[in-house]
C-alpha cells in the first residue's frame, strides 16, 4: 500500500501488474470486453510494491483549454490520460461549476465545470465547489472512471479562483 505521508516531489518505485477493468455504467457490475474507451486502467500493487526512493522535482502541468477535453462526444480525451494538467480557457475568461453533483447518487463527489469538463474529489480537498462558483483554472490529473473523463485535483491549491 502507498504510505499516507507522501508530498508532491516524493519518489517512488512501485512494482506491480496492470489490470484493466470496466463498469457498466447501470448496474455498476464488470463488463468484459469494455465497450468503447470505458476501460479504466489501474496498478495493482504486489505486497511492499511501494518504496520512496528519495525526492525528485515536482513536474510542471501541462495547460489545457477545457474546450479540447470533456466528456460526451468530439473530444480526443485519450491523449491526455494520466497527465498532470491544468485547465485554463485559453480566453482568459473564468470557468464556471454548472453541475456540484452530477449523477446523484452514483457519482457522489463530481461536479462539472462549462457543462461538459467532470472534476472529481478522491483526494478529499476541502473545497466543495457550488453551481456558479467560479475558477481562473483547475490543476489536477486527467482520467476515465464510471463512464467519464475528470480532472482530479489534488488539493484545495490546485483549484484556483483568482
Amino acid at each position: 500500500i502507498i504510505p499516507d505521508d507522501l508530498a508532491p516531489g516524493t519518489a517512488l518505485k512501485l512494482t506491480g501488474y496492470v489490470k484493466e477493468f470496466c463498469l457498466d455504467p447501470v448496474t455498476y457490475t464488470p463488463t468484459y470486453p469494455c465497450p468503447g474507451d470505458s476501460a479504466m486502467t489501474e496498478l495493482k500493487l504486489v505486497d511492499g510494491g511501494a518504496q520512496v526512493l528519495g525526492t525528485a522535482p515536482v513536474p510542471f502541468p501541462t495547460v489545457v483549454d477545457p474546450s479540447s477535453i470533456g466528456s460526451g462526444t468530439g473530444y480526443d480525451n485519450a491523449p491526455w490520460d494520466g497527465v498532470l494538467m491544468q485547465v485554463r480557457r485559453i480566453d482568459g475568461q473564468m470557468m464556471t461549476v454548472t453541475n456540484d453533483n452530477p449523477g446523484f447518487p452514483g457519482y457522489f463527489g463530481n461536479w462539472v465545470l462549462e457543462s461538459h469538463l467532470w472534476a472529481s474529489h478522491q483526494f478529499r480537498y476541502v473545497t466543495e465547489p457550488i453551481v456558479g462558483d467560479t475558477y481562473k483554472c483547475v490543476t489536477g490529473v486527467y482520467y476515465y472512471k464510471d463512464g467519464n473523463w475528470k480532472v482530479e485535483p489534488r488539493t484545495d491549491q490546485d483549484l484556483a479562483k483568482q
